[in-house]
């Protein structure tokens, strides 16, 4: 009995899929609609310089149907509108440098909406500025302090270390050198950057995708918070808004309160992305950032993206100061006061007071 009661349930069971609706099969089997419009030019992943015209080529593969506009977008924003029939052109220069999609929707004549997608890179439109330097002033540094970031605020000098089991936030006595306050990181965190805002301090950690929020008079801590990549370089825009470097060519636009993303701005000069961004530091409008491995210091339109300026270090640090162990560049701090810049490095014995120089022979 129970076998002939499950042999019946299997045979409706069959009936029942077998009288599927062919609107439904059709549906899961029917192909994609095939597109009329294709665009010829640019081709995908093409480059170009900021401020270039581009122009965008389309053609039809039925001639009876025309396109009646097209909108370009990108990251949201509309870049311009065209009524031309197969061409429009635009101009770049307001636009920022790295890899976008541009999306281009085309209103056609047989009242139907086609989207085509094209990516473009832009680079800067101009070599950066190369700048040059005069030390005013250098001090004592803690030869032990692998540092990370480096920042300053009414006179007091704070510091952030790395290595596991070494890594700390500190108040530093500038002409001594000496630590006036520290906070050691549990081993298990490898301390980055650090930055200020209003009576916090932020810190990064480099590889456990942690960050902390101490208080900046006794380095209590107040909170952690987190993030996807890498932690390198931290900066503070304004009142809103963190800046946060990866070890790539991105730097991150960070929401204090959740450090969720804002933005990315992607780092390029005339010939490609600078990657291996590392200590950040916004400066009168600008980003100061070290570039890892290497005694350049590149200066970035917050904006566009565009490496504007360079600096290079090299030799700054002379062959008599050096007795032990060193490591790279790294830590970039602006005194508004005197308008003169810090700089040090990993494992320095020195720390450097400069004044910048453009091409002018001004200060900057």
């Amino acid at each position: 009995m129970k076998i002939h009661q499950s042999l019946t349930l299997i045979a409706f069971l069959v009936v029942i899929f077998s009288c599927e609706s062919p609107e439904k099969k059709q549906t899961a089997t029917s192909p994609r609609k095939k597109q009329i419009s294709k665009i010829t030019s640019p081709k995908n992943n093409s480059r170009f310089h900021l401020k270039d015209t581009v122009t965008f080529d389309f053609s039809m593969e039925d001639t009876s149907i025309s396109i009646d506009s097209i909108i370009a977008t990108s990251d949201r924003k509309t870049l311009f509108t065209s009524k031309n029939k197969s061409r429009a052109t635009w101009g770049s220069d307001n636009f920022k440098t790295g890899t976008h999609s541009i999306i281009l929707t085309l209103h056609l004549s047989n009242q139907t909406i086609e989207r085509q997608i094209v990516n473009l890179t832009f680079l800067a439109d101009s070599a950066p500025e190369q700048l040059s330097y005069h030390v005013i002033n250098s001090y004592p540094h803690d030869p032990k302090a692998y540092t990370q970031g480096l920042t300053q605020e009414e006179g007091a000098l704070y510091e952030s270390t790395g290595q596991k089991g070494a890594s700390s936030l500190r108040k530093v006595d500038l002409k001594t050198g000496k630590t006036l306050q520290n906070k050691e990181l549990e081993y298990q965190y490898f301390g980055e950057g650090i930055t200020i805002k209003g009576d916090s301090m932020y810190m990064l950690t480099w590889q456990a995708k942690q960050g902390f929020i101490f208080n900046k008079k006794d380095f209590e801590m107040l909170g952690t918070f987190h993030y996807n990549t890498e932690g390198w370089g931290l900066a503070t825009l304004n009142s809103d808004t963190l800046l946060m470097s990866d070890g790539s060519h991105r730097i991150y636009f960070k929401d204090p309160n959740g450090f969720s993303d804002l933005k990315i701005l992607e780092v390029y000069d005339h010939k490609g992305k600078i990657d291996y961004l590392n200590e950040l530091e916004y400066i009168n409008g600008k980003i100061y950032a070290n570039r890892y491995q290497t005694d350049n210091i590149y200066i970035i339109d917050p904006h566009s993206g565009k490496a504007e300026a360079v600096l290079n270090l090299s030799g700054i640090l002379q062959n008599q100061d050096i007795n032990q162990e060193i490591d790279v560049l790294n830590g970039i701090a602006f005194n508004p006061l005197n308008k003169t810049y810090y700089i040090t490095g990993k494992w320095w014995p020195k720390l450097f007071e400069i004044k910048i120089i453009n091409q002018q022979q001004e200060p900057i």
